[in-house]
């Protein structure tokens, strides 16, 4: 390697090697060699020197590639050349030649010291919204012979899931890119709206933007695609899926999106709004709402909101015909550039030439420009030499003008372009690719073959055809599960396909093809939707969700006879919608389709009603339950069906049980009992079973709750039927917890959750953590109480389900209490009483007034403690929280002695005045007193706590760790943490200095 830098001279490299000079001549086969071992040389051009230097892209990960630097009035500018099998002499002379020509400041490759301009923002004269013509600024001065060149892109690799890696470089968008991002940088820019033509690369210049805005946002960026989205009411819940939330059981999901950003600084890309414009007025309310957020969205029209700042982005530059540039400044021109990087993935020794520079700068002038156009002629290159496939776009560019009159004008562009792709394929490839337009969110092969041979004509092969479309970009391969790949088809193009399987009278017959298709696999999948192949069957239906979701949105919109197979596929997916928790997406297809299925057999609608109950039974919808279980019994006695008439007497039973009508309820259950007993549904004896517990537990029979849901899990276990397996673990655990049986509601919740996190069922495994913590809380483990609760509320909030959250953070308050953070347990009480309050949930309601009444008490407050517990009276379940007994019992005996009994009753009976929310609004408004907290006396010795005292007493009897933890049924790192607290407190350093303590001071 060259002691001093090497340099160009005319078309002669020179540089020193071992005290020697080298001459090596441009170009030659000696240039490329050297330039592999190189890292930096400089050349010279009419302007003067300038330096090329050998980077790396991503940030270290990618791959080389070299960049030429030149300094301009004190600005540093620079400019992509290549890799190095790219670096000629009329490279380096053309590269010079764009950093000569661009002004500062209008070179997307120049990076001036200060900065951007602001950007100009053109109002309209109501004031209601602002335009932005951000183009301006930069096209100043520029023309196509100086625009930016074709560059790589170096950005890094995304480590953020929400925002996909493209598969594909970025060129001639370096201008539009900066823009952008400074714009978003402004604190006043939080709705800005990309429009264009379709496929003029909206998308992927906003993922280029979102990737540098990055490190802007602290709380990240998501991208959430829209573009299989075709119901404005669906817009919010495809954006709380991609933030990781999922469907509230009480609240609205709009507002439980509101809660999840109002305090997050973060930036949503909405990508495709255009077909779902109606949800542009909720988009608003949750700018309005959520004060740190910015959404960047892609859309072919504007959204027409007041805050909203539009950003038109522009076609690539094209060559201008009639100022032909010479063959090394065409190669910089964007459109050029990005033909001759896709057409080499094709045809990697494809180069511009001075025999076909004219043809392709027709080629790119007549594509006008368009991103997609440009990559789809490309992937045609090795089939159609660039004369012919000039005169391929000529026939089909006369056609621009002349197309429907009634269409946009960039739809006629757009579908002419496409046009041309598709007049490439023969009969048989132009067919499959129509009839696959059917899918959304892509198929299999599998499915391909089933749809495209249900029709009439001979069928091309599938393998082969797909094969076909995937080499001309016709199609994209998206993952490969085991053997059998996934394809899909971009929007575009698939907007393109159905019209043409309109236009052939083919649209009917592609969708009962695909609808049958996915029908057959619902009803497949059901029987195994409850057994050991659970798992693979739902991964299996969830990658196939937007094609279940787009059959059954056109069966509820279509023709009446459609209805049958909408309910019959709405009722097969059941428990995939129980298990993945899709329940309000259930219930809106069930609903929907039995609204209008009055001509439906009946044996087709009691199986939807029946499926449409369980539903709203897993949601706690009970009073929704009376006319589904009125109608499912009439239906189910008429077709003399007993296992849905046992379903349909118990649902009657569980909307009476919502009513507190306990009498009525057990009257229908046992209804469905004797039935269910008398013909031999195992299945139904379960379930009727299981609510009878749940009733036991209403009217506090915990022991005979535990027998019930004995009797329904060794049922269910029998039928093998894991979903209600584990609801039956859960309850189970829950009512012993309710006994006092700790270890082996334990046991029951770890076999639980195994079962749930085999599942991947994130509802189930959150309600499970949450009682688990529970149990560790009441054992004294507060490590693992801890790490119980934390996870379980992490689940909840992703989810969106507030009654676990509420409970959650009402454990991790009395956790708090017990370790003395008054402050933190506070905060936790409150909020978790606050959401307890607004979903009428009294168990946790009483729960939270007497865990303020713990922290008032260790802050000195007596008063407030008899005030809320007797607040707390009036509720269910007020004598039987879960606040650990110790912590419970010396709040309330140190409330009697300060007070006095007389006092103490007298705020008793005046808190049994005040309502939940009289309550908590008063004590709110008290300050943090953590001065005045309680100066209990130690009931033990030295400070010792009384689980460290129990774990004293087994160590002084002669116990080992292990045994300590197997008696405790806490963990051995538990058992070390004690140990050392107690050794501490002592002042002590062994185990026989501490039993001796335990002796001296009668614990033992």
């Amino acid at each position: 390697m060259a002691k001093n830098r090497p340099v160009i001279t005319g078309n002669t490299l020179r540089y020193q090697e071992l005290g020697h000079d080298q001459v090596v001549p441009v170009g030659t086969q000696e240039w490329y060699a050297w330039l592999q071992t190189a890292r930096a040389f400089t050349f010279r051009a009419s302007s003067g020197q300038f330096t090329a230097r050998c980077e790396r892209a991503g940030n270290g990960r990618g791959g080389w590639y070299w960049k030429a630097y030149w300094r301009r009035e004190g600005t540093l500018c620079s400019a992509y050349l290549g890799k190095s099998e790219r670096l000629s002499l009329e490279r380096l002379q053309a590269v010079a030649a764009v950093l000569e020509g661009s002004g500062a400041g209008h070179d997307a490759l120049t990076v001036p010291a200060g900065g951007a301009s602001p950007l100009p923002v053109d109002s309209s004269p109501t004031g209601s919204r602002l335009r932005l013509e951000a183009q301006t600024a930069w096209q100043q001065g520029s023309d196509a012979r100086h625009r930016p060149i074709a560059t790589e892109s170096v950005t890094p690799q995304l480590s953020l899931t929400h925002l996909p890696l493209p598969p594909t470089t970025l060129i001639g968008r370096e201008q539009e890119v900066q823009a952008i991002s400074t714009l978003l940088r402004r604190p006043e820019v939080r709705l800005l709206t990309l429009t264009g033509l379709g496929g003029v690369g909206k998308t992927r210049l906003a993922l280029a933007a979102a990737a540098v805005l990055r490190a802007d946002f602290s709380d990240g960026v998501c991208f959430v695609p829209l573009a299989s989205v075709s119901e404005p009411e669906r817009v919010i819940p495809t954006i709380a899926q991609a933030l990781g939330l999922w469907e509230a059981l009480d609240r609205p999901l709009l507002k439980q999106l509101q809660a999840s950003l109002r305090d997050r600084h973060l930036l949503l890309l909405l990508d495709n709004f255009e077909q779902v414009m109606a949800a542009a007025t909720t988009l608003a309310i949750l700018l309005a709402s959520c004060s740190r957020l910015h959404v960047l969205v892609t859309s072919r029209a504007a959204l027409h909101l007041s805050a909203e700042y539009e950003f038109a982005v522009p076609p690539l530059a094209v060559p201008n015909l009639t100022q032909f540039p010479a063959s090394q400044d065409l190669a910089q021109v964007a459109t050029v550039a990005l033909f001759l990087e896709r057409a080499r993935a094709v045809q990697s020794d494809f180069q511009l030439t001075r025999a076909n520079a004219h043809t392709m700068a027709a080629i790119c002038a007549r594509l006008e420009g368009l991103p997609l156009a440009v990559e789809l002629a490309a992937a045609r290159i090795k089939l159609l030499p660039p004369q012919a496939l000039l005169r391929r776009l000529e026939h089909r560019l006369d056609v621009l003008t002349s197309g429907a009159q009634d269409l946009p004008a960039r739809q006629q562009t757009l579908r002419n372009t496409l046009q041309w792709s598709y007049d490439l394929l023969c009969a048989e490839e132009q067919r499959l690719f129509r009839w696959l337009s059917v899918f959304v969110g892509g198929f299999t092969l599998e499915a391909a073959t089933a749809v495209y041979t249900s029709g009439s004509e001979p069928p091309l092969d599938i393998l082969t055809g797909v094969a076909s479309l995937l080499d001309k970009s016709l199609l994209q391969q998206t993952e490969q599960d085991g053997e059998e790949p996934r394809f899909r088809m971009l929007e575009t193009l698939r907007e393109f396909g159905l019209s043409c399987l309109s236009a052939n009278g083919e649209e009917a017959a592609a969708q009962r093809a695909c609808a049958e298709y996915y029908l057959t696999l619902a009803e497949e999948a059901e029987p195994y939707l409850e057994g050991p192949e659970l798992v693979l069957w739902l991964d299996r239906l969830e990658r196939e969700r937007e094609n279940l979701r787009g059959v059954l949105q056109r069966a509820a919109t279509g023709e009446d006879e459609e209805v049958p197979l909408a309910l019959r596929l709405s009722s097969a997916l059941l428990h995939f919608w129980l298990n993945r928790w899709y329940p309000s997406e259930g219930r809106s297809f069930l609903e929907r389709g039995l609204a209008r299925s009055q001509v439906t057999p009946a044996a087709i609608r009691v199986k939807a009603l029946i499926a449409d109950g369980l539903l709203m039974w897993y949601q706690n919808d009970a009073r929704g339950l009376a006319p589904v279980a009125e109608e499912a019994q009439a239906l189910a006695r008429s077709l003399e069906d007993r296992g849905s008439l046992i379903y349909a007497f118990t649902f009657q039973g569980i909307a009476l049980m919502g009513t507190r009508d306990h009498a009525g309820a057990r009257s229908c259950f046992e209804e469905a009992l004797a039935l269910a007993r008398a013909h031999g549904e195992r299945k139904g004896v379960a379930f009727v079973l299981m609510n009878l517990g749940i009733l036991a537990v209403f009217q506090r029979e915990h022991q005979q709750a535990i027998g019930l849901f004995e009797g329904s899990l060794a049922l269910y276990r029998a039928t093998g039927d894991l979903l209600y397996v584990g609801t039956l673990l859960y309850f189970l655990a829950h009512a012993l917890l309710r006994q006092g049986e700790l270890a082996r509601a334990r046991v029951l919740l770890e076999e639980a959750l195994v079962l749930a996190r085999h599942a991947r069922a994130k509802w189930k495994i959150a309600i499970m953590l949450s009682l688990m913590g529970q149990i560790a809380l009441l054992q004294g483990d507060m490590e693992r109480a801890e790490a119980f609760l934390s996870e379980s509320i992490q689940l909840s909030q992703e989810m969106g389900d507030p009654r676990n959250v509420a409970r959650t953070r009402l454990l991790l308050a009395s956790l708090a209490v017990a370790q003395d953070n008054d402050a933190f347990a506070r905060a936790q009480y409150e909020e978790g009483l606050t959401i307890s309050i607004e979903l009428g949930v009294a168990d946790s309601i009483a729960f939270g007034l007497k865990g303020l009444g713990c922290v008032a008490a260790a802050q000195g407050q007596y008063t407030w403690l008899a005030l809320l517990w007797g607040a707390a009276d009036n509720l269910p379940g007020s004598r039987s929280v879960p606040i650990p007994q110790a912590i419970s019992e010396r709040a309330r005996d140190a409330a009697r002695t300060h007070l006095g009994e007389s006092a103490f009753a007298q705020a008793l009976a005046d808190g049994r005045s005040m309502t939940p929310i009289q309550a908590l609004a008063a004590y709110k408004a008290l300050p943090m007193q953590t001065a005045l907290r309680a100066k209990r006396s130690p009931a033990y010795p030295a400070g010792l706590t009384a689980r460290e005292v129990e774990v004293l007493r087994l160590v002084a009897a002669g116990l080992t760790d292990a045994q300590v933890a197997e008696q405790l049924v806490i963990s051995l790192r538990t058992v070390t943490t004690h140990l050392t607290s107690i050794y501490n407190k002592l002042g002590v350093n062994s185990r026989a200095a501490a039993t001796r303590f335990a002796v001296e001071r009668h614990l033992v």
